[in-house]
C-alpha cells in the first residue's frame, strides 16, 4: 500500500511539474539529445514511414492518449531522466539503458511506434500480438515488481477510457 501511494505521489508530482513547465513556456520541452544503441526489441530504429504512421494512427486512435499516459505514469517533469533523454515511455535499449532521443518528437513517435509494434505483432516480446490486455502488456514493459505493472494498467485504462483487460489491438483501431 505504501509503495501504491508514493507511485501515485511521484505521478502527480511530474504531472503537476510538467503542467506548470509548459504553463510557462507554452510548449513540451525538446532538449537536444543523440540516440545511443539498438531501441529495446527493435531490429532497426523506425523508418520516416514508420513515424508518419505513427502521426496519423494518433490521430485515429487512442494511441496519443495512450503515450501521454504512459508519459505521466513514467513521471516525465523536468530534470527526471525521462525528460532528460527526451524518452517519454522510459524506453530502454538491448543493454537495459535507457534510449536518449534528440527531440521530444522524437521519443514520443518512437513511444508510440513500439506500441503498434507490439499491438500488430511486430515485437518479440510480446507473442500475443495485439491480444495482450494491457494488463499483460504492463508486466511485460515494466520490470517493477508488484504493483506496479497492475497500477500502470489501471492508469492508462482509465486514461484511455477503457479497462486494464482491453486488447491493445483496440487501442491502435
Amino acid at each position: 500500500m505504501i509503495q501504491f501511494l508514493i507511485s501515485t505521489i511521484m505521478v502527480l508530482g511530474g504531472a503537476i511539474a510538467y503542467y506548470l513547465y509548459v504553463m510557462q513556456h507554452g510548449n513540451a520541452p525538446t532538449p537536444a539529445r543523440t540516440p545511443e544503441d539498438t531501441p529495446n526489441g527493435a531490429q532497426t530504429a523506425p523508418s520516416q514511414t514508420q513515424n508518419t504512421q505513427s502521426n496519423q494512427q494518433t490521430q485515429t486512435s487512442k494511441l496519443k492518449e495512450w503515450a501521454l499516459a504512459a508519459q505521466q505514469f513514467e513521471g516525465w517533469y523536468p530534470g527526471s531522466t525521462s525528460y532528460r533523454h527526451c524518452n517519454p515511455g522510459n524506453c530502454k535499449d538491448l543493454q537495459g539503458e535507457f534510449i536518449q532521443f534528440k527531440t521530444y518528437q522524437d521519443g514520443f513517435d518512437y513511444l508510440c511506434n513500439y506500441f503498434i509494434r507490439a499491438a500488430t505483432g511486430q515485437h518479440r516480446a510480446y507473442p500475443k500480438g495485439g491480444e495482450t490486455t494491457l494488463n499483460e502488456f504492463y508486466h511485460i514493459y515494466t520490470s517493477d515488481p508488484e504493483p506496479s505493472p497492475t497500477n500502470y494498467a489501471i492508469a492508462v485504462a482509465k486514461a484511455c477510457s477503457v479497462t486494464p483487460e482491453t486488447k491493445i489491438k483496440d487501442l491502435i483501431a
